[in-house]
C-alpha cells in the first residue's frame, strides 16, 4: 500500500487547489458560485459533520438526492474522512432500492425532503434503520455546516483505499458495487488531460447527467482536479441548459442525444450562444 508521503488523494486535490486557484471558481449550482477556497471549507465542514454522525474509516455514506454541489462536496469529504461515498439512483423500483440499502448499510444517508423522494426515504429508513437520515435541502443541513469548525480530519492516509462506490447495472439479477480509489480517479484525471479532453483552468463543464453515473463523474472529477469549473444541473431541461451554457460560458457538457435535439429546437431562433 502506498505510504502517505507518496499518496495523492481526492482530499489532497481540494487542499492543493484552494492554494493554487485562490480566486478560481470550482462550482456553480443554482445561481451560487463557489471558489476553490470556499469549496475546501465546505468539504472540510462536511467531513467534520460526518465525524459527528460517527462515521469511521471504511463506512459508507449514501446520497439519494438530485445533482447538487453538496453531492460533490460529500464525495471529497468522504475521502477526507476515510469513508466511501455511494451516490444512488432514487428512482429505482422499491425492491431494487431496498436490496442495495440492505447490502451497503450506510452510516449516513443524505437525501431530499421533496415529496417525490418520500417513497425512497421510507425504504431507506426500513432497509438501513441504523443510518442517520439527513435532508440536504430543508435548511437544517446548512445550519449544521455553519456551526461546525472546518477542521480537516486528515484520515486519507493512502490513495489506495476505496473512496467512491458506483452501483453497476444488474447483469446478474442485482447491481454490483464498483469501488474506486483515489489513485484510480486521479490517474483517470491525468489521462483525460493527456488526451486533450480537459483544458486546465479553463474548462467549464455542464454536469447535467445523473451523478450516480460514472460517465458524468469522470469529467466532473477531472475538471475540478485541473482547476476548471463544474456547473451543476439538478434536473435536465433543454431551455435551462441553453441558458446555462450561454450565461456561464460552458465549454463542454454531458448531455444525452434526445436532450440535444430538444436544445436545437429551443434554440431554433439562435437566441442562445451555444
Amino acid at each position: 500500500m502506498t505510504d502517505r508521503m507518496h499518496s495523492f488523494t481526492l482530499a489532497d486535490i481540494v487542499r492543493d487547489n484552494a492554494r493554487t486557484f485562490p480566486t478560481g471558481e470550482a462550482l456553480i449550482c443554482g445561481g451560487e458560485h463557489f471558489t476553490f477556497p470556499e469549496f475546501e471549507r465546505r468539504v472540510t465542514r462536511t467531513a467534520a459533520l460526518l465525524l459527528k454522525f460517527g462515521v469511521e474509516p471504511g463506512d459508507q455514506v449514501a446520497w439519494t438526492g438530485l445533482n447538487c454541489h453538496r453531492l460533490l462536496e460529500l464525495i471529497y469529504a468522504c475521502a477526507m474522512a476515510g469513508a466511501v461515498a455511494t451516490p444512488l439512483n432514487w428512482r429505482l423500483a422499491p425492491d431494487e432500492f431496498r436490496w442495495i440499502m440492505e447490502k451497503i448499510q450506510p452510516k449516513v444517508i443524505i437525501s431530499s425532503d421533496r415529496p417525490e423522494f418520500e417513497a425512497a426515504n421510507n425504504v431507506a429508513r426500513e432497509a438501513a434503520s441504523n443510518a442517520s437520515l439527513v435532508f440536504h435541502d430543508d435548511g437544517s443541513y446548512e445550519s449544521r455546516l455553519a456551526e461546525i469548525e472546518p477542521v480537516d480530519p486528515e484520515r486519507d492516509e493512502t490513495d489506495e483505499v476505496p473512496v467512491l462506490q458506483i452501483m453497476t447495472a444488474a447483469f446478474s439479477g442485482h447491481p454490483k458495487g464498483a469501488l474506486l480509489t483515489s489513485k484510480g480517479i486521479v490517474q483517470q484525471d491525468l489521462v483525460l488531460a493527456a488526451v486533450g479532453l480537459i483544458d486546465p483552468a479553463r474548462d467549464v463543464y455542464l454536469s447535467s447527467g445523473p451523478m450516480f453515473h460514472i460517465g458524468v463523474l469522470l469529467k466532473t472529477f477531472a475538471v475540478l482536479h485541473w482547476g476548471g469549473t463544474n456547473v451543476m444541473v439538478p434536473r435536465v431541461d433543454a431551455q435551462d441548459l441553453c441558458r446555462l451554457i450561454t450565461e456561464e460560458r460552458c465549454t463542454s457538457a454531458y448531455v444525452f442525444a434526445p436532450t440535444i435535439r430538444q436544445m436545437v429546437e429551443v434554440n431554433a431562433d439562435g437566441a442562445y450562444d451555444l
